[in-house]
């Protein structure tokens, strides 16, 4: 993920106006591509097809549920593994500490707003800025 921008995203959602309102938040905030899958395996497969910078999702999608579905998400061969936000929708707390041990970087509720997803992208930003100073 390029520290400065963020081009690319993957939402995986199985909610079409979950997505599009997320997608359209998206390109509000600059993004120039927004793929979508409306489940896990769809998702993966673009993860694995598509240079992607973010991944947005939930804990889980159909039959595959939080780190089984972050591991598909990371194993990218070649390609730099993309910054996961877990989709929140009212999950508990214990389940926001395990999507982060997990390996999301951020959450973001939804339904998102400008202000939200600006936040999260925000933040992913200079997360990935402080990992490069510190390498």
């Amino acid at each position: 993920m390029n520290a400065s921008r963020i081009d690319t995203a993957l939402i995986v959602h199985p909610d079409l106006p979950r997505r599009q309102g997320l997608r359209n938040q998206l390109r509000r905030q600059g993004i120039v591509r927004v793929y979508e899958a409306e489940d896990a395996a769809g998702g993966a497969t673009l993860a694995r097809q598509e240079r992607v910078d973010v991944v947005f999702i939930p804990w889980s999608v159909g039959n595959l549920a939080g780190p089984e579905l972050f591991a598909v998400l990371r194993a990218r061969r070649r390609k730099a593994a993309p910054a996961i936000v877990v989709l929140d929708d009212g999950l508990s707390q214990a389940t926001l500490v395990a999507a982060v041990k997990a390996g999301a970087q951020a959450r973001l509720p939804l339904p998102a707003t400008r202000e939200s997803v600006a936040r999260v992208l925000a933040a992913l930003a200079q997360a990935e800025g402080d990992a490069r100073q510190s390498a």
